[in-house]
Formats: structure tokens, sequence, C-alpha cells
């Protein structure tokens, strides 16, 4: 019922209206929608579209529309970024970088406003992030880093063992998961609409050419 779009520092905003056969019958005037205190990016709707989340500088914040007010998610140092919301739109995941530490996966309760790290990479190949190709607009505006499955598993890319792979962990945290093993690299990945796979681009076994792969979120 909503588009949205930056206009320097301001989120705008015009209402949709649809006829009953789903066509675009009329768009109200834009209007802003609110102003951050920085350039705001990667903006995204929760599943019910009552919040947006959205990268500001090193911060996640999040803007509920009802109230009109904006929270910020709490970091101990360091920079958050790429923030994604669970199906249920009760979590964000995201990626934090701890001043001194390698990055990791975190996230934030919507309800509580606690963040727990969920993953962190360890020491050596793979400590600094390397992120997906995806740019679905070309306007600088990057896909999702992270994917939600339905049964409450986040996947990432890391190069762990030296190639940009997908990996897996619950959502409580624990082990990652290897999704996409072999030689070579996953370029772009998408979340299927039933939350049950990943769709991905890759060059695992044919260094010279691109092909497309599906994968469960437990690495069937």
């Amino acid at each position: 019922s909503r588009v949205i779009w930056l206009d320097g520092r301001t989120v705008m905003s015009a209402s949709l209206t649809w006829d009953r056969n789903g066509h675009l019958a009329d768009v109200g005037s834009p209007a802003p929608l609110f102003t951050a205190a920085g350039t705001p990016s990667v903006l995204r709707f929760s599943p019910d579209a009552s919040r947006i989340a959205y990268q500001r500088s090193s911060l996640i914040e999040v803007y509920d529309i009802a109230s009109g007010t904006t929270w910020t998610v709490e970091r101990p140092s360091g920079s958050d970024a790429a923030p994604v919301w669970s199906p249920d739109g009760t979590r964000i995941a995201f990626r934090r970088d701890p001043s001194g530490e390698n990055w990791g996966v975190a996230v934030v309760d919507i309800a509580t406003r606690q963040t727990s790290v969920i993953w962190q990479a360890p020491d050596g190949v793979g400590e600094d992030y390397y992120a997906l190709d995806g740019n679905p607009t070309f306007q600088g505006q990057p896909g999702d880093q992270f994917m939600w499955s339905s049964d409450g598993r986040i996947a990432f890319p890391w190069e762990g063992d030296g190639f940009r792979h997908l990996y897996s962990v619950p959502v409580e945290g624990g082990e990652a998961t290897l999704l996409t093993p072999g030689e070579g690299e996953v370029e772009s990945a998408e979340v299927t609409l039933d939350g049950e796979r990943i769709v991905y681009s890759t060059s695992i076994g044919d260094p010279g050419r691109r092909h497309l792969s599906s994968v469960g979120f437990d690495g069937g």
C-alpha cells in the first residue's frame, strides 16, 4: 500500500491504491515519511510493512511508521550493516564488525531490542567479510547478504576455505554448515518464496562460466 524512495537524507513515501483486479488504480501525492540523521541505505520493509529497517553510516536503525519513531540497534563498538528481516518480522539479522575483532552474524529481537552474535568468523582465511555481488537495482543498493529460512536458519557468505561459499547456522547459534562445497565462488543468491531453498549463481566446478543451482538451508 506504499512505495518509498530516498531524497538525500529524507525517505519519501506515496500511497498506492489497487482495484479489485489487482491493477494499480492511483498513486497518492509524494510526502516526506521521515528524515534520518545521516544518509540511510539498504531500506527494508518488515514483512507486515509496519516498520522500515535501514543502515545509516555504521548503525542499524528501525523506523516505526505508525508512531513515527526511530530507534537504533545498540552496539558496543565497530559497525553494523546489511539488515534483513526474519519471515515473521520479530527479528533482524545483520553483519556486525566489532572494533579489533572478526566480523560475525548478529540478530536483534524487535520486542526486547536485545542483540546476540550467533556466529563469528574465526581467525585466518575469511576473517574479513567478502560480500555477495548481488545488486538487483543497479543503483548501488546491494541485495540481501543474509537469508532467512522458513524454519529458523540464517545463511550467509563466508570465505572459510578461501572461496566465497554459502553457510548457514541456526538462529540460536552454532557451527556453520557449508552449503556449497567445491572449488569456485558463489556470486549472488536469493531465497525461494517458500523459504525452503536458496537459488544461487556460481562458478563451482566450471570457473570459466556461471551456473544456477539451488540448495536447502541444511545443506541437502
